[in-house]
């Protein structure tokens, strides 16, 4: 939607080699990674663990890149509650440093699995709230008792100077054009 939005065109056809994902996770791939190790313990390593295998590749980068024909740089960082912001400083960086024209950065958490939930629950920073469902998370709340576990994701365009003018210009013309 990001790169829709932005106007800028990706296909099989007109893969995109000066166009790279910067992206953050903080606990990406860790309900994957649960499944591969219950299927580990139940059918050993040769069963379980297979190279074939995506496992962490689902990962936000490579999502990107495989599904929309992206072919330039591409990172996914797992920087705590900090990543999707270090996911648009790279940006940034390969912008300025001339790797891309156009980065799709940003963030995505999915972390909905047991070892995620106990994780939090052990250091007590999981919501304790027994009411409402829907009053549970209030983050500014003098009785908020801690966070409650979700998850998103969120895309933006990251792009050099010329190239968004050139866009904006391209765009201009083709909204005149079908007035």
């Amino acid at each position: 939607m990001a790169l829709d939005d932005a106007g800028i065109s990706y296909s099989r056809d007109t893969p995109q080699d000066r166009a790279g994902v910067s992206f953050g996770t903080a606990l990406g791939g860790i309900s994957n990674a649960e499944l591969d190790h219950a299927r580990f313990l139940k059918k050993g390593r040769a069963e379980s663990i297979q190279p074939s295998r995506p496992g962490f590749r689902r990962l936000g980068s490579f999502q990107y890149r495989h599904r929309i024909w992206i072919r330039g740089v591409g990172t996914t960082n797992s920087n705590s509650c900090a990543s999707g912001t270090v996911s648009v400083g790279e940006a940034l960086r390969y912008i300025r440093d001339d790797f891309a024209d156009v980065i799709v950065a940003g963030g995505a958490e999915a972390p909905l699995s047991p070892l995620t939930f106990g994780a939090f629950a052990i250091i007590k920073s999981m919501s304790q709230w027994t009411g409402d469902p829907s009053v549970a998370c209030r983050p500014f709340d003098l009785k908020r008792d801690g966070f409650v576990m979700g998850e998103g994701a969120a895309s933006l365009i990251v792009e050099e100077l010329e190239h968004a003018r050139n866009a904006a210009r391209t765009f201009t013309r083709r909204c005149s054009a079908t007035v």
